[in-house]
């Protein structure tokens, strides 16, 4: 018996996972674009953009300085 089954208390079919993903894409949908709203503009920009892969490491973009974590 899944879990699914168990929470549900009857036996599942294809439109249950179905119905499962959809929901979880949803909420998952939902939820990055929250997220992205709260971010300013120069965080996102520094995330995508900020960081170019350099033979001698992972560099700053404003500042070429070597990346060092946090």
């Amino acid at each position: 018996m899944s879990v699914l089954e168990q929470t549900l208390q009857r036996p599942v079919d294809l439109t249950d996972y179905l119905t499962l993903a959809w929901i979880t894409g949803s909420l998952a949908t939902v939820g990055g674009a929250i997220g992205s709203g709260l971010e300013n503009e120069e965080s996102v920009r520094a995330a995508a953009y900020g960081y170019h892969p350099e033979p001698g490491g992972w560099r700053d973009e404003r500042n070429a300085q070597p990346y060092r974590g946090g």
